[in-house]
Parts: C-alpha cells; sequence; structure tokens
C-alpha cells in the first residue's frame, strides 16, 4: 500500500508531531508512505523512514487541478507513483488541502480521506462531497474525524456522506521534565487559538487572581503571536503586572516542550477544534485546564482535566485557583490523565484503526474506478 499523507500550511505547522508520528507507524506495519508539505513549512527535521515532499500550495489563477499535476510529477520523479498513478490513499490534513487531495485522487484513481478535526458548515460539507463525485473521474472519499459527537453532526449536515471515528493517539512516557529549574515554582502554559482572543484575556485574569492568593514562584509560557497581536490579550496582561512572569515562544504548539513539561496547561479552542498537544500534554500527566466542550471527548471533566463551565471570569477563576492552591490535586489528576490516555488513546491504536481504513478506502476506490472503466 502506498500511502500520502497531504498536508496544509496551518496543520503541518501545529501537528508536525502526530503527522510525523503517523507517518512513522504505517510505515512500520509495512506500507510506504510520503508526507506532502508546502514548501513554506517543509523543514529537514522530518524522520529518515518518511520521504518528504514539498509543494507549492494552490494559487488562485492556476486552480487545484493543475497544482496537483505538478504534484504528481513529483512524486513520479521521486519514484513514489508512475505516470498512470500508483497511490493508494491520500489523507488530507487541513482544509486548504482539500481541493489539491481530490484532485490529485482523480489523477491518481487513489481513494482520498479527509480529516475532520473541527467544525464544517453544512455548505462547506457538501460543496467538497460535490467536488468529488463529480467530472470524468470521480474520487472515493472518506472522512475521518476523533469525535463521535462530530461524526454524528456532520452526518445530519451531509446526509449519504462517509464518515468513520479515528481517534487520535499519543505517546505516554513514564518520565517527564519540568518547565523551570527553580525550586517549587509553577509552571504555566496557555494555549491559544489566535481567534479566541477575549476568552484568553478572560483567562489571564483568573490566572492573575489565582497566583494572586499563593507565594509561590511562577513561570508562564505562552505563544508571541497570541498576545503580541491581539490588543485585547496584550492589555490584560500588562494591566495585570504578568509580562514580569511571562515568556514568549514562537510556534508554541510546534516546539511542545514547554506544554509537555508545564505543571498546568490552559487551552483555549474554538468549540469542536481538536489540538493534539493537549491530548500530548494529558499523555505526559500535565494538569490541563479547558473550555467544556463536549465535541472534544478526551476533555473529561475529574478524569483528564479540569473543565470550566462557561467562558466567565468566575469560572475560570474557580478552576485555577483549586488547582494553583493544590498540588496534590494537580498531581492525581495528571495521573488520572495519563492513564485513561494510555489506555484510550495509544498511538498505536490511532495507526491501527487507521490502517483499517485505509484498505477499506483502497478497495472502493479499485471498485470506483474499475467501474468508470466499464
Amino acid at each position: 500500500m502506498r500511502v500520502l499523507l497531504l498536508t496544509d500550511a496551518d496543520f503541518a505547522l501545529r501537528e508536525r508531531s502526530m503527522l510525523e508520528r503517523l507517518a512513522v507507524g504505517i510505515a512500520d506495519e509495512g506500507a510506504r508512505v510520503a508526507l506532502a508539505a508546502p514548501r513554506s513549512v517543509s523543514g529537514s527535521d522530518v524522520p529518515t523512514l518518511i520521504e518528504h515532499v514539498a509543494y507549492d500550495p494552490p494559487f488562485p489563477l492556476l486552480g487545484a487541478r493543475v497544482q496537483a499535476e505538478l504534484l504528481h510529477e513529483s512524486l513520479v520523479e521521486r519514484r513514489f507513483t508512475t505516470e498512470a498513478g500508483s497511490l493508494d490513499v491520500i489523507h488530507a490534513f487541513g482544509f486548504s488541502a482539500v481541493e489539491l487531495a481530490i484532485a490529485l485522487g482523480a489523477i491518481e484513481n487513489a481513494g482520498v480521506v479527509l480529516e475532520l478535526w473541527k467544525h464544517l458548515s453544512s455548505q462547506e460539507a457538501r460543496r467538497i462531497e460535490r467536488l468529488a463525485r463529480r467530472g470524468e473521474t470521480p474520487v472515493e472519499l472518506v472522512w475521518s474525524t476523533p469525535s463521535a459527537v462530530m461524526r454524528d453532526e456532520f452526518m445530519a449536515l451531509a446526509p449519504g456522506a462517509d464518515c468513520r471515528v479515528i481517534p487520535w493517539g499519543v505517546h505516554t512516557p513514564r518520565v517527564t521534565q519540568k518547565l523551570t529549574d527553580i525550586d517549587n515554582a509553577l509552571g504555566v502554559v496557555l494555549l491559544v487559538n489566535r481567534r479566541m482572543g477575549a476568552a484568553a484575556a478572560t483567562a489571564f485574569t483568573a490566572l492573575s487572581s489565582a497566583l494572586s492568593a499563593v507565594e509561590q514562584e511562577t513561570v508562564v509560557v505562552c505563544d508571541d503571536a497570541v498576545v503580541r497581536r491581539d490588543h485585547r490579550v496584550w492589555r490584560a496582561v500588562r494591566k495585570l503586572g504578568l509580562l514580569d512572569r511571562l515568556s514568549f515562544v514562537s510556534g508554541l504548539e510546534a516546539r511542545r516542550a514547554p506544554a509537555l513539561a508545564a505543571d498546568l496547561v490552559i487551552s483555549i479552542t474554538e468549540p469542536g477544534e481538536h489540538r493534539s498537544i493537549v491530548l500530548d500534554a494529558m499523555g505526559h500527566g500535565r494538569t490541563v485546564v479547558a473550555l467544556d466542550d463536549p465535541r472534544v471527548e478526551w476533555l473529561r471533566d475529574g478524569e483528564t482535566c479540569r473543565t470550566t463551565h462557561g467562558p466567565d471570569l468566575e469560572s475560570w477563576r474557580s478552576v485555577l485557583s483549586q488547582l494553583i492552591a493544590s498540588p496534590d490535586v494537580r498531581a492525581s489528576l495528571g495521573e488520572s490523565a495519563q492513564a485513561w490516555v494510555r489506555a484510550e488513546r495509544s498511538a498505536s491504536g490511532q495507526v491501527r484503526e487507521l490502517l483499517q481504513l485505509y484498505s477499506h478506502v483502497e478497495h472502493r476506490a479499485a471498485e470506483l474506478a474499475e467501474a468508470g472503466e466499464r
């Protein structure tokens, strides 16, 4: 089996760890794998087992078909496919890569898997379904999502679509690092969607209030793009006097070490948005606080994390105050989270279920191609 993992720039920057983990795991099972990412974000720090292909993202004037032909030629040059097409499955990550994946699937007669990692409108879902079915070469299209709740919602938006639940997985190391070498210091990392500036400002305010109630050295780490580019967050951080405690890390989700070593990880994302760094933090035994979100099934209040029951200041303050004041509670919750992830969200489990899905898609794509030749 030949599998192409195709990602857009945004997903590649945030989820490189998961993409590389999947590529290595799939290759270990005997499949040939390539990881295709936009040239602007393709780096040399990829596993040597995996073939890395850089591509230029679609330009509006050229269209996805022309860009797919260019990518196909690159794959032929690397002998990853043939002129006639020999890819079996293309798994697309990031919605900006969807049209390119479908166009390449038509050239290769390959099945296409689209990762549904956040909410998609009914209009967009139906547009993508139509895109796969139209043209001289229809494409076998299957959606993959880490959430059963999102699968059910999606099926209601796009009746007739094929959507499967493939939970994401991570490793669960026995030994983890500390964020800071300062004795008894508290390490806090905030993971914030850039579009959630108001919620981030509220969380910073609650964090400042909770920290003021304890006498403890604290190191707070946040992506510089969140604080420096959103005036609401910057104004709140400056007003609260947190700047002297704050360390900025560019591309925090790609450079995961701080989040995987923090005592407390605060996650602020849009509803339904899945980011594997949060699951990764749980797998490392970190204490996670997040907005309550039934679509993200690894957010299990009291078992894998603490969730706020609303975005308001008091909800954030209540949860953060308890956790910051109680190291034993944090430790117990971290142990519980790691145990749940080890049992329910293993990296090997994700690879195993994906390979089963790929086999299904490969078979269905072959049937579709055979029917088209009649």
